[in-house]
């Protein structure tokens, strides 16, 4: 990792419990967004959860990453997810997607408009009854 000048850190926690960190480093030669999780951080991808599909957590994190970073003219720079938590059941992949970009804008210190911010909850509550392997769209 590069100086603590080329690295941000964001957290988001939502309403519904569901947390997400990520960590953005500008001093890299290869633009990426990678998902590293510690069994430490509260993760369940360790335990057995039968037909759950922690794969699908993790698409909506890349999503909401890509989404956010795009609509904030970000830097090309690393991400590095850290930590998803959610409630089995109850999170599914846009409810972290809009965790994952809100909490790459609080590392960006970046704020986005409110009718972005209004589209992230609408995408969220259309979200409710669909698959749990389905991300809305933020668009």
């Amino acid at each position: 990792m590069g100086s603590t000048q080329d690295r941000k850190v964001g957290r988001q926690t939502a309403p519904s419990g569901v947390r997400v960190s990520v960590e953005l480093d500008w001093n890299v030669l290869e633009p990426s967004i990678a998902i590293h999780l510690s069994e430490t951080a509260g993760s369940p991808f360790s335990k057995d959860l039968g037909d759950w599909d922690f794969l699908s957590w993790e698409r909506g994190a890349i999503y909401g990453v890509k989404f956010a970073l795009d609509l904030a003219i970000a830097l090309p720079c690393s991400v590095r997810i850290t930590e998803m938590t959610g409630q089995l059941g109850e999170t599914n992949p846009t409810i972290v997607a809009a965790a994952a970009a809100t909490a790459t804008w609080g590392a960006l210190k970046y704020e986005p408009p409110p009718e972005v911010q209004a589209r992230l909850q609408a995408a969220v509550v259309a979200s409710w009854g669909q698959s749990a392997s389905h991300v809305e769209s933020f668009d």
